[in-house]
Order: structure tokens, then C-alpha cells, then sequence
């Protein structure tokens, strides 16, 4: 379909053959839509077709906010009425097509796709052809409406766009020649291609020659000309040209290669490359310096071929804006946002464990941005009405911040209730004080990978001063100027990794770009130096030889009125301070600043380490610095503005996503030991990065995370609950999934300050939420807001956070004290199967005394404790012959046997000395063949030997690849103790082995596994360092277990009865020794919802379910009658799972059964523990 957008007639052309109705009106009357904006030139009705209207629009200068403010007006005109907007200039060389639409009650979300040029890229077609009403069934203009929506939809463009990064960072990475190591070649392509897209997004603006398509234009030159392109365009480009000051000339300071890149590759004068736009800008900043990794000593060499790929399938193939938006205001196009979801998405998983980097979503930063920012301005305001400032940043996107808001309440029933903005205009005398405020408010995110909370808070703040400027003093603000005041004063970032810390520079620099129209090339202005804004460092760490810098600081209750250092280190920081505020601007004398700089923070560090004695000479100590100088960081020595001599030292608002690395990975980490002397605990480093932030704040100073939601509930954060407690907590919310990771996420907003007495916190349950929400979140559907009493945190079981709805509020009431009172009393006499013994007599005592109707522990009537794990499943463990699971081994030793064996040359030769048969084996059928010519037993040995000679997870780890025949079982019945301990001599060893259960079967399982319980296994499982022999008094016993990792969607912990056997550590066991709480009863109690709840809500909320989160358990002593229900339920379930297994009946059936079953129990359980389960 041929697309062309330049005249009228054939705008009209696309939109009919998209099977759009003809019946255009031109030279509509605007007047006639209320529409009486002087920049309309012309309107014309392209399409009226089932009440969907196609206008094409001509203005004189398609500027942004003129085409928002003509959507808001068609909006607010008519809310129900969907329009497609088409924008266009006199001479058709820039056309913007505008789709608006609200989600739910959220605020207008505009999406913009603009073609310039006539243009048309792969994307734009693909997103015009979706716009095709043609073989759909439309009944009226919602129809289309919806199908608009979706193709305006910004997140198929950004799919598209990672995956084409993703095979384009691996093409170039393949191509280079010069750089040896693969992570090396790696990183490098990334550096290229964003040092490109950066450049298209410049270009767009003119800064190259004048050229939009600067960096493809020279591509074509260089193949007609048989000139590479990267030795003859990008690197004199990149370190001649961008990164050379225009200080003396315009290009007396370039090479003669450099100079060639103007215009044709012709030598040109002075005069010529002055003129508009004739020349290459100094970018300053950093990012077009030689990389001293890769750039200096390497003679790196990438052929056109790379770069014709990299143009034709991923930089001609999108639009490129520098417009960076939060999500109600987007091009379709790729956006400087991108550049940070790209740096978080190429992150491989290993890297994600390392460094737990996770991209937050636009709406989510938007509204933790906006929250952080209230709270902070309600706290320091002393005439400004708190209201104002609520609606001010609410409503502060919409085009009527102080008319008459539409808010729409429901879209399907065309509801909507108008707000009148006009009473919370602000007074010239509350607009100085907001301005004064917004100016020297500190803001920093410890973690700030690709800056995407940095540059949320810069476009909030720009926004705020952009408003009140416009409607209290009815002036326009320098964005440009105001922007780089912001970054210069107000934002500061920290992270440890390398690669973020250049894309959120780059990003700052793309905000500023974006605002700055240079009248010529020489009045480009240099973008400023964020070496001391954006910084890399261990946010959590400031030891240095074992003197923590930040120590006096950042330990103090009032961190206000503590002073690091003595006073004659005044005079070092206050140059300091000078020297660093120079940097931002510097551009000429920005080297010899930096080695100022430099110097003065050596000096600095030398000074205190020798005042700590921790050196006797000057030698020994720049002897250490030189050798850590550079991978050390202090928050007071690289910040001093905002740490040393101020009236007020710290951050006013911390925010961010801090990493998910868990416990198990940060063990792995370097720095690890220094966490446990600078913390006193080592834990996942979003609890770490909790207490620092408090550390770095002001008394009263605002935090604002998003994390795992693990720390509502898990044992090992019980530390940072409590420390959460004691201060003023304003927000909890339980969100919807905000991240690719999985992790559940929660938010929280904390005041910094100390609150002893009780006070109101909000918790938001937002779980069943859409994202987009939190644009206008206590409006949203699916979400549910409590204003609770932190008293009932401070007051529960490990004070553990929960949602407080109706049913849990009867929960805590009814059963939290009492568990509360046994868990402190008996908690550290059951808390391990080692424990319980050693305290059976007193727990003895105590269950003698339980009656009918009193309330327990699950701890304190059972035991039982972890199982075996053997350390190598294949070589000890099968599955029992007849059962699908032996048909699954049978197919699956065939693909092993194949992909680790015979497709591998080397392992091959080794494993045919002992195998000599396998020579000639080279296909997977002749693998077959080979494997169903030997007995069972013969192909243990196989496996078992090829594990030997080469690796214990060869075929990889735990494979069990034996299937046991019914005559290798032993009669579990008839197996005396010593047997159970020491193992079976004979032909029959194998016993049932119950292994978990994947499936999470409730009530019933027959295991298909079974152990080869000989004599010499045991011996081997008794005294192997690879294996945990655990568990061992509790083998061959009746009792009950549970999967222990559940679907992340699950509301049942899934229990089941077990026969007597050996179990697995994976299955999590435990056994009944209170004859008035049988198995069965425990089962059928933790089968139960309310018992999931209790689980899930008070005790544990992740999907792990470990043996101590069900011994924690509250457990009713029950009745005679009571417990003969119980068996009449249970013994029915069992039995519709037996005839599940035995084919009589098919599994849907069985579930259907089951399901009507788990009705009757969780009626059962309700009535039994005196909870209403309608009170929710």
C-alpha cells in the first residue's frame, strides 16, 4: 500500500483504502467544534465514518503543546466522541498523526506518530496499515476507536525496537576486529550504536550539517566512494569533531580529516562551514571521549557491511524524538527513555543476579516521583494551602490546570463529573514560597542506574515551575536554562555500575537538547559536566583502608548537627566545592579542573588516613591511593555541597529502585564482609539500601522505594520492618507486577522522623491493578485503600505488614495475640527438629493440658524436619516401571544420551574405551536402537560410569535416568529398624522415595520414585560431602508434606498424606504426635484458604512454603465429632484421587469433584476458627 502524506487528496487516498467512508467536507468551520484557536489555519473533515472522525488540521508551526491543547478541547468538547487528528504545515513536509484516549479514570494519554519529509518509515507503514477497518466488524465508532488504541500502542514499537537492538549488538560484536575478549567486543558494539542513537536523536535537531539523516547520508557517500565508514566518518566525528571545543575558529582546532566530513568531503573555508549549520558541533559531557579500554591502544576496524545491517534493520527503520515523556504524552517513536530500558534489558540474567537491575515503568516513577515531591512540600510549606499543592501536581499535565476538569468515571457508560480548578489557584505569595522550596530541595537516588527516577523528577520539576510561572506571573520559563539549573542544583545519582551511569548522563544531556533551538552551529551550547552529579561508587560502602569516611555522618540520629571533620579541614572542602560547581560549566579548562579536583580530593584522603594512623609515611599511603583512589566512594567527599558545613546537610528526598540481589547472591559478592561491619547483618541489598537511605536523608526528609514485597512478611526482615515502624510511614502499597523480574513489588513513602506515638499510615492493595493506574491511582478500579493504625504493625507477629481488609482485621484480632504469645514463649524450643527433642519433656507437659477448642501452635503437636538430599539423584534414585514418568525417562535417555555424548567428539572418545559398541553410533535413531538392546540394569551402569569418567551433571544436575522394576522393591512393612538406619542387603533395596510434587497434588500421591536403599548406598549417603543425611529418625513414617515452591498465582498450599518411605529434602515433611490432631486433620486444616491467608498474609508471603512458616501455624484443638468429619472429607478425597491414578475417572472430572470438596472444607474451617467470610 503506497503512503503518501502530500496533499489533502492524497491523505484523503490512505484512509479510503484503509476502508474508511468518503465523505470528506473541506474547510470545515473550526468555530463549529468550538474550536477558536487563532493557529488553525484550515480544517478539513477527511472521514466521517460510524460516527469516527478523521480531521486533518493545518497549523503554521506544528508545536506540541498547540497540538495537545486542540486534543484536550475535542476532548472536552465532547468525552465520547473519538476523533483521529491529523496535523500537518502549508508545504506537507511534517505531518503528526494524534490519537488521545483516557484510561479508565486516568488522565488523556496523546499519542503522537510524526512523519517528516514525507518519510515514511518500516514502522510508521506497519502502524497506518493497522489502522485498516477493512473485513472487521465495526458497529460504531468505539469499534474503531479500539482499533486506533491498538495500533498507537507505544510498547509494540519498544518490543520491536529491543530485539532488533539485541541482534544488532551481537552482529557488530561478531564484526569487530582490533578488540580480543568477546565481553570486551561486546560492550564496545553497545557503545557504538548508542553513541548513534544518541546522534539521531542530535541530528533530528539539525546540529550535523544541517542534515536530519547526517549519519546515513555519509554511510551512502562512503560506498560510493569505497571509504570506511567508521576510519573515515565516525571516529573523526566522534573524538575531532564532537568532542573538540570551537574555542579559537570554528575549525582551526580539527584535522584536515575531520574538516572533510562538512558538506561533500570538499575542502571548505572558514566562511563556509560558518554559515547555518555548515559544521559539526563540541558536545563536551564525555560521551564522544576516547574510551581508554577500548579506543586507546586497540586498532579497531568495522567493515560497511556492520553499518548498512545496522541502518536497514534498526536506525532507518524507527522515528527517533527527543521528547522523553512519563507515559500521558508519547511519540511512537524511539525515545531517549528507550536508551535506559535497552541498557536494563541487554543486562544478561547473570549480570541481573549481580547487580539486581530492574527497569521501574513510567507510570510507577510518575507517581513516586509526584508522592515524594507532595510530601516533601507539605512538610516545609508554612502559607501555602496543602490542597493547592495536591491538585497543582494531580492535575498538572492537564491543559486546564485551573478551569473545569472532565474526569471521566466511567467510559463504557459515558459518565463524567467536572472539577472547578479555579479555587486552587495559587497566590503570588504561596507561588514564591513552592519556587523557593522546588529550588533547594536535594534529590538523590542511590541506585540510579539508567536515571530513570533522576529524569522523572527533572520533567516534575520543570513542569511545576513551567505552570506556576504561566498562571500566577503569566511568564514563560528558559527550559533550557531551567532544566540545567535543576540538574546543577537539585539531582544527584549514584551507581555502581559503569554502563548505567553513562546512559543516565546521556539521557540528561538528551533532556537539555531537547529544549535548546541553536541559531547557528557555533551557538550550540556544550552540555555540562556530570562527573560530580551522576557518579560511580558503592552507595553502601565508604570504607576506605578501613577508615569509613562518612561514618560520624550518616551514623548520627541528626545527621544536621553533626560535623564530619575538624574544623581546619574547612578551608580543603570549601575549595573543594568551588572547584566542583566550576566543573558543570567548564568546557576549555575542564582537564585542568579535573586534575584540581583530583588533587585536592588525594590530598584530602591522604590527610585522613593519616590522622587515622593507619600509615607512618607519606610513601605507604600514595602508595594505596594510587593503587584504590578510583574505585573509592564517599558520599561526603563526592557530594560536599550536601554533606559538609550546610545549615542543612542530607538529601530532602531519596528515591529509587534499589537492587534485587537476595541473600544467596550477595554471599558472592566482594564487598560482602563490609556489609556485615558496616550493617551488623548481611541480607538482600534492598535492606541494606533501606537503612542507608534513612542515613542520607534529612531530619523529616522524604523516602520513596520500590522493592521486593518480600519484607512485608519473611523472617529476615524483620529489622527492616521495625525500622520502617519507628518512623513516620505515609504510604504502603502492594502493587500490580512492576517488572519483567519476578518479583512481587511493593512501594514505600517514609518521613524520616521518629514517631513513638501511634499514628494513621495509608495501605494501598493495588495487586489487581493495571500499571497505568498510578497515574491517577485512588481513582483506579481494582484498587483498595485503607487508612490503617501503625499500632497494629508495631503490635503484630514479627511485625509483619498485611493487608488490612475485613477478613485479615479478623484474623489479627482473633488469633494474632495468641500467636503471638505462644510464638514468644515457645518459639526458640521448636523452631528446629534438634530443638524439639531437646525440649520433648516440657512440650510433652504442654499438650497434655491442650483441650477441644483451645488454639496452638502446628509447631508444638508435630515434628519432623528437613529430608535426604542425595547429592546426585541419577546414581541413587528411580522411577517405578508402567508409570508415565518411566515412559518420559525412556525418551528423555535417548536426547541425553545424543546431545551429550555422541554430538561430542572429545567426551565420545573417552567414554568408548569403556564402551567400544558406541563407535559407530552417530544418529539419534542408532542411539535408540542402542539403548533398547540393553536390560535396565545395563544402562544404569552406562549412565552411572559415563558420570564417573566425566561429570557428576553430565546429563545435567539431578537427572535420574534408572527405572526400577517392581521386583527391586523390599516390603517397607517388613524392614526391620536397623535396616531403616544402616540399609537392605539383597536383591529387593529399593524403597518409596517421596520426592516433592511439581504437580501440587492435594490430598493423595502415590510416589513413582524409589531409592536404592542397599547397604552400600546408605553408607555412601551417610559419609558423601556432596549429600545431607537429614532427617534420618523420621524415614519410613506415616505422615503429611507439601510442595514447597507454589505457583505465584496460587491460593492453596496444596498438602497431601504420605506412605512410609525416605523423603527428599524438596519435600517438605512433617508428622503429627498429638493423637487429637491427626494427619489427616492437619491436612485438611492446611488445605483450607484461611490457612493459605494466614500463611501468606502473616507469616510468609512469598511463594516458598519452608517448614518453620507451617510449624507458625495457629491450629483449634478439635472435637470428637469434629474430628470424625474431618476423616469422612479427607477419605473422600483420597479416594476420587486414587480412581484419578487409576484412569476410573478423568481429571477433569476428579477436579471438579475436588473443587466441591474444597468448598465443604473451607466452610468447615471458616466455621471452625469463627471467621465471616463475607466480611472482606
Amino acid at each position: 500500500m503506497k503512503i503518501d502524506f502530500s496533499s489533502l487528496n492524497s491523505i484523503k487516498e490512505i484512509f479510503l483504502n484503509l476502508g474508511y467512508q468518503d465523505n470528506s467536507i473541506y474547510n470545515f468551520d473550526p468555530s463549529l467544534n468550538d474550536l477558536n484557536f487563532e493557529e488553525i489555519k484550515n480544517m478539513h473533515l477527511i472521514s466521517n465514518t460510524y460516527d469516527f472522525k478523521i480531521w486533518a488540521i493545518e497549523l503554521e508551526e506544528l508545536r506540541t503543546d498547540i497540538m495537545n491543547k486542540i486534543a484536550f478541547k475535542f476532548y472536552k468538547t465532547n468525552p465520547f466522541e473519538y476523533n483521529l487528528l491529523i496535523f500537518y504545515n502549508s508545504s506537507f513536509n511534517t505531518i503528526t498523526l494524534l490519537h488521545y484516549h483516557r484510561e479508565k479514570k486516568g488522565k488523556l494519554k496523546i499519542r503522537r506518530l510524526n512523519i517528516e519529509d514525507n518519510r515514511v518509515t518500516a514502522t510508521d507503514k506497519e502502524i497506518i496499515e493497522e489502522l485498516s477497518i477493512k473485513n472487521r466488524e465495526i458497529i460504531d465508532s468505539w469499534d474503531i476507536y479500539e482499533i486506533h488504541k491498538r495500533a498507537f500502542d507505544i510498547e509494540k514499537v519498544t518490543k520491536s525496537f529491543f530485539d532488533e537492538f539485541r541482534k544488532q549488538v551481537e552482529f557488530l560484536s561478531n564484526n569487530i576486529k582490533g578488540i580480543n575478549n568477546n565481553e570486551n567486543k561486546k560492550n564496545y558494539a553497545v557503545l557504538i550504536i548508542s553513541r548513534m542513537i544518541f546522534l539521531y536523536f542530535i541530528q533530528k535537531k539539525g546540529w550535523l550539517n544541517g542534515k536530519k539523516d547526517y549519519l546515513y547520508d555519509r554511510f551512502v557517500y562512503c560506498e560510493e566512494n569505497k571509504l570506511n565508514y567508521y576510519k573515515d566518518i565516525l571516529e573523526p566525528l566522534f573524538f575531532e569533531c564532537l568532542n573538540t571545543p570551537l574555542d579559537v575558529g570554528m575549525i582551526k582546532n580539527r584535522s584536515e580529516r575531520a574538516r572533510k566530513l562538512y558538506e561533500n568531503f570538499k575542502s571548505v573555508t572558514d566562511i563556509e562551514c560558518n554559515s547555518k549549520f555548515r559544521g559539526i558541533p563540541y558536545l563536551n559531557g564525555g560521551l564522544f571521549e576516547r574510551n581508554p579500554k577500548y579506543e586507546v591502544g586497540n586498532d579497531i576496524s568495522i567493515s560497511n557491511e556492520v553499518f548498512k545491517e545496522l541502518f536497514e534493520n534498526l536506525l532507518n527503520k524507527y522515528n527517533f524524538t527527543v521528547r522523553e515523556d512519563l507515559g500521558y504524552d508519547t511519540d511512537i517513536a524511539v525515545d531517549p527513555e528507550l536508551l535506559g530500558r535497552i541498557f536494563e534489558n541487554m543486562i544478561n540474567v547473570q549480570e541481573r543476579k549481580k547487580t539486581g537491575s530492574f527497569y521501574t515503568p513510567r507510570p510507577i516513577i510518575s507517581f513516586m516521583c509526584k508522592q515524594s515531591l507532595k510530601e516533601y512540600l507539605f512538610n516545609k510549606v508554612k502559607v501555602t494551602d496543602k490542597e493547592k499543592i495536591e491538585h497543582l501536581i494531580n492535575f498538572l499535565e492537564d491543559e486546564n490546570l485551573y478551569g473545569k476538569i472532565k474526569v471521566v468515571i466511567d467510559e463504557q457508560k459515558k459518565i463524567s463529573e467536572e472539577i472547578n480548578g479555579e479555587k486552587f489557584k495559587l497566590t503570588m505569595e504561596e507561588a514564591y514560597e513552592l519556587l523557593g522550596l522546588l529550588n533547594k530541595v536535594k534529590i538523590c537516588d542511590p541506585a540510579v542506574g539508567s536515571g530513570a527516577f533522576i529524569l522523572g523528577m527533572l520533567q516534575l520539576l520543570v513542569l511545576i515551575k513551567y505552570k506556576i510561572n504561566l498562571y500566577v506571573f503569566n511568564k514563560h520559563i528558559d527550559f533550557y536554562e531551567t532544566k540545567k539549573e535543576i540538574i546543577k542544583n537539585n539531582l544527584f545519582g549514584v551507581d555502581i555500575q559503569e554502563g548505567a551511569i553513562d546512559i543516565a548522563r546521556l539521557r540528561l544531556w538528551l533532556s537539555l537538547a531537547v529544549e535548546y533551538e541553536a541559531k547557528s552551529i557555533e551557538d550550540v551550547k556544550p552540555l555540562p559536566n556530570l562527573a560530580y552529579k551522576i557518579v560511580q561508587g558503592n552507595s553502601l560502602i565508604s570504607k576506605f583502608e578501613d577508615v569509613d569516611f562518612d561514618e560520624k555522618i550518616l551514623n548520627s540520629e541528626n545527621i544536621d548537627q553533626v560535623s564530619m571533620f575538624p574544623d581546619f579541614y574547612d578551608d580543603i572542602f570549601s575549595n573543594l566545592k568551588q572547584l566542583i560547581a566550576k566543573y558543570f560549566d567548564a568546557t576549555t579548562d575542564k582537564k585542568k579542573l579535573e586534575e584540581r579536583i583530583y588533587n585536592l580530593e588525594f590530598e584530602l584522603i591522604k590527610k585522613i588516613l593519616k590522622d587515622n594512623n593507619k600509615y607512618n609515611s607519606e610513601e605507604d599511603v600514595i602508595k594505596v591511593l594510587e593503587k584504590n583512589k578510583e574505585m573509592y566512594f564517599s558520599w561526603c567527599l563526592n557530594f560536599p555541597d550536601v554533606f559538609i558545613n550546610n545549615d542543612e546537610r542530607g538529601f530532602d528526598i531519596v528515591i529509587g529502585n534499589p537492587p534485587y540481589v537476595n541473600t544467596k547472591d550477595v554471599n558472592k559478592l566482594e564487598y560482602k564482609d563490609s556489609l556485615q561491619k558496616v550493617y551488623g547483618f548481611r541480607d538482600d541489598l534492598y535492606n541494606h539500601f533501606t537503612y542507608r537511605a534513612f542515613q542520607l536523608l534529612k531530619k523529616n526528609g522524604i523516602l520513596a522505594f520500590i522493592t521486593s514485597n518480600t519484607f512485608f512478611t519473611i523472617q529476615t526482615k524483620q529489622n527492616m520492618r521495625q525500622l520502617l515502624q519507628e518512623k513516620h510511614m505515609i504510604y504502603l502499597i502492594d502493587t500490580p507486577k512492576a517488572f519483567e523480574a519476578l518479583v512481587d513489588t511493593a512501594i514505600f513513602i517514609v518521613r524520616n522522623a521518629i514517631k513513638k506515638s501511634d499514628y494513621k499510615m495509608t495501605f494501598i492493595d493495588a495487586r489487581k491493578a493495571d500499571i497505568n493506574a498510578f497515574l491517577n491511582l485512588k481513582n483506579a478500579q481494582g484498587v483498595n485503600i485503607y487508612d490503617v493504625n501503625i499500632k497494629i504493625y508495631r503490635d503484630n507477629l514479627m511485625n509483619v505488614f498485611f493487608r488490612p481488609d475485613g477478613l485479615n482485621m479478623q484474623i489479627y484480632k482473633k488469633y494474632i495475640p495468641v500467636m503471638k504469645e505462644l510464638y514468644t514463649k515457645w518459639w526458640d524450643k521448636i523452631s528446629t527438629s534438634k530443638d524439639i527433642v531437646k525440649n520433648h519433656s516440657a512440650i510433652d507437659e504442654y499438650r497434655k493440658k491442650l483441650k477441644p477448642g483451645d488454639i496452638t501452635l502446628l509447631g508444638l503437636i508435630t515434628e519432623g524436619g528437613q529430608g535426604l538430599a542425595t547429592g546426585n539423584n541419577g546414581r541413587f534414585v528411580g522411577v517405578l516401571e508402567g508409570t508415565k514418568y518411566a515412559e518420559k525417562v525412556k525418551e528423555s535417555r535417548i536426547e541425553k544420551f545424543y546431545d551429550c555424548i555422541i554430538t561430542d567428539e572429545k567426551i565420545k572418545k573417552k567414554i568408548i574405551k569403556y564402551f567400544p559398541e558406541i563407535k559407530n553410533i552417530n544418529s539419534k535413531l542408532e542411539v535408540k536402537d542402542y539403548l533398547n538392546s540393553l536390560g535396565e540394569k545395563d544402562i544404569r551402569n552406562l549412565f552411572d560410569k559415563i558420570k564417573d569418567v566425566t561429570d557428576r551433571d553430565i546429563f545435567g544436575q539431578g537427572y535420574i535416568y534408572r527405572i526400577v522394576s517392581k521386583d527391586e522393591i523390599a516390603d517397607v512393612e517388613k524392614i526391620t529398624d536397623e535396616e531403616k538406619l544402616n540399609g537392605i542387603e539383597g536383591e529387593k533395596t529399593f524403597v518409596p522415595y517421596d520426592k516433592g510434587d511439581k504437580e501440587g497434588n492435594r490430598w493423595y500421591l502415590e510416589t513413582p520414585y524409589y531409592i536404592d536403599w542397599s547397604r552400600i548406598n546408605v553408607k555412601m549417603l551417610q559419609s558423601s560431602d556432596k549429600a545431607r543425611w537429614q532427617g534420618y529418625q523420621y524415614y519410613f513414617r506415616e505422615g503429611f508434606c507439601w510442595i514447597n515452591v507454589l505457583n505465584p498465582n496460587s491460593e492453596y498450599i496444596k498438602t497431601r498424606l504420605k506412605k512410609a518411605g525416605v523423603y527428599d529434602v524438596a519435600s517438605m515433611s512433617l508428622f503429627s504426635i498429638f493423637e487429637n490432631t491427626d494427619d489427616k486433620y492437619l491436612v485438611l486444616l492446611i488445605n483450607s484458604y484461611l490457612l493459605f491467608l494466614i500463611k501468606h498474609d502473616f507469616i510468609n508471603n512469598t511463594v516458598n512454603v519452608q517448614i518453620n512458616d507451617i510449624r507458625k501455624l495457629p491450629v483449634i484443638i478439635p472435637n470428637k465429632e469434629q474430628l470424625n468429619y474431618v476423616d469422612n472429607i479427607v477419605d473422600r478425597a483420597i479416594e476420587i484421587k486414587k480412581k484419578q491414578f487409576n484412569g476410573e475417572i478423568p481429571q477433569v472430572e476428579a477436579e471438579k469433584m475436588l473443587n466441591e470438596i474444597q468448598e465443604e472444607v473451607d466452610l468447615f474451617v471458616y466455621k471452625l476458627y469463627g471467621i465471616n467470610p463475607d466480611l472482606r
